[in-house]
């Protein structure tokens, strides 16, 4: 795949892309490094991180397409116990081998782990004490404090989307998501106050 199969071939459609990464990063699980250091030589050029320019056109192409991924990987459907498990243990690996990838990466696909998660948790019979919540919790508060600092961007780039619609009846419905979402992450994942400054800001 390396050397007749780049992912930036022609061959195949973006869409078809996606689902090709998709199926690729489930190799992370694994934890095996010649593997892995050929996953990312195949998917982003290169599995030495200080060669990645993420000013690079291709790079940012092949993020997106990575990005892409993840979104499949945490799609609302199907939430899972054992899908959240996997899809938390792929995006970790996947930044405790390119640190340079979290920033650009979790700012675009953090809240989509956190509606898969709340819909699980409202489609679980176990909520205290629950593996996932724990588990998110660890993600964003223990790994690393840039994880959390990506979910803080990625919430108020919500709100400021939500409370700048147009729409009136849109707007309406882009907001109460957007509260939704907060108070999940102020009660499961234990965002500190500073998301309040937001809700300030935006006038919500």
């Amino acid at each position: 795949m390396l050397l007749h199969f780049p992912i930036n071939n022609t061959l195949l459609q973006n869409e078809e892309k996606i689902a090709l990464v998709r199926a690729s990063i489930q190799l992370l699980i694994k934890n095996e490094y010649s593997m892995t250091r050929r996953l990312f030589s195949w998917l982003i050029g290169s599995s030495q991180e200080d060669e990645i320019d993420l000013e690079d056109k291709e790079i940012i192409y092949m993020m997106e397409l990575l990005i892409g991924a993840l979104k499949l990987v945490f799609k609302i459907e199907g939430s899972t116990k054992e899908k959240l498990s996997s899809g938390l243990r792929i995006i970790d690996s996947l930044f405790k081998h390119q640190v340079k990838l979290v920033d650009f990466t979790l700012e675009n696909v953090s809240i989509d782990i956190i509606k898969c998660v709340e819909n699980y948790w409202l489609n679980s019979a176990m909520k205290a004490n629950d593996d996932i919540i724990i588990k998110l919790q660890k993600f964003f508060k223990d790994y690393d404090v840039s994880y959390l600092d990506c979910l803080w961007t990625s919430l108020g780039k919500l709100i400021s989307k939500a409370n700048s619609n147009e729409n009136e009846e849109k707007r309406t419905a882009d907001v109460s998501e957007a509260v939704r979402i907060l108070k999940f992450c102020l009660l499961n994942v234990k965002v500190n106050l500073f998301i309040y400054i937001y809700i300030y800001i935006y006038n919500i």
